[in-house]
């Protein structure tokens, strides 16, 4: 009897480690299957133009199908001129305090901005300035985020706190089959000045989980399932 008593207590305790297990095991997942991943947003306005370069992580190659792939640095220079430029690249160069990033920008055929990378995420204290030929020399651009209460940690936090539950679904054989994105929201069109943190999950199945964050409450605004 004795025996018996011990066997159903064993199991009571392996089921319920294994819950709490599950729940530790699923936040890990999310955040180790990141496919992109924002962590500051630099900006600078004139007249005539506005200026955004976004750091990170995200995977090579990159892809929207479930598979969470090596990952790489970037921080992406995006040139949104006000009125339509004629030219289809620009040179640039990027002083990052004592340190120089030169190349050329590339027209977006998608949204006619102008694009770069620097491959290296810059942080956020870093003294930036942005010469582009015969148009700006020495533009100062500002974190945007360090205004911010909620920053990526506390995004992914609250985001994979909340999502626990629905995550379950994209596990197949006790594998996460799915991958992760964190990106920062903003209209480049807008005179606003309004960002939101988004979290979105895509799976090897195509469904879809994604969230909205305000940048400074935390709080959820939407949450989308497909």
């Amino acid at each position: 009897m004795k025996k018996i008593k011990f066997f159903v207590l064993a199991l009571l305790l392996i089921g319920t480690s294994c819950v709490a297990g599950c729940g530790y095991d699923i936040k890990d997942e999310m955040v180790n299957n990141l496919s992109d991943v924002r962590y500051n947003l630099f900006e600078a306005k004139t007249s005539d133009l506005r200026v955004t370069l976004m750091c990170g992580l995200r995977e090579e190659p990159y892809e929207y199908d479930g598979v969470s792939n090596e990952k790489v640095e970037f921080g992406v220079i995006s040139v949104y001129f006000s009125n339509l430029a004629e030219m289809k690249t620009y040179e640039f160069n990027l002083k990052v305090n004592d340190k120089e990033f030169s190349g050329e920008l590339e027209k977006n055929p998608y949204n006619h901005n102008f694009m770069a990378d620097i491959e290296s995420i810059i942080n956020d204290d870093a003294q930036i300035y942005l010469s582009i030929e015969s148009i700006e020399n020495e533009l100062r651009l500002v974190c945007i985020n360090k205004d911010w209460q909620i920053q990526y940690q506390d995004a992914l936090e609250i985001v994979t706190v909340e999502l626990i539950e629905e995550a379950k679904k994209f596990f197949q054989k006790r594998n996460f089959a799915a991958e992760c994105y964190l990106k920062i929201l903003y209209d480049e069109n807008s005179d606003l000045d309004t960002y939101l943190w988004y979290f979105g999950i895509e799976g090897q199945d195509k469904k879809r989980i994604s969230l909205v964050l305000d940048v400074h409450s935390g709080e959820i605004l939407a949450k989308n399932y497909e």
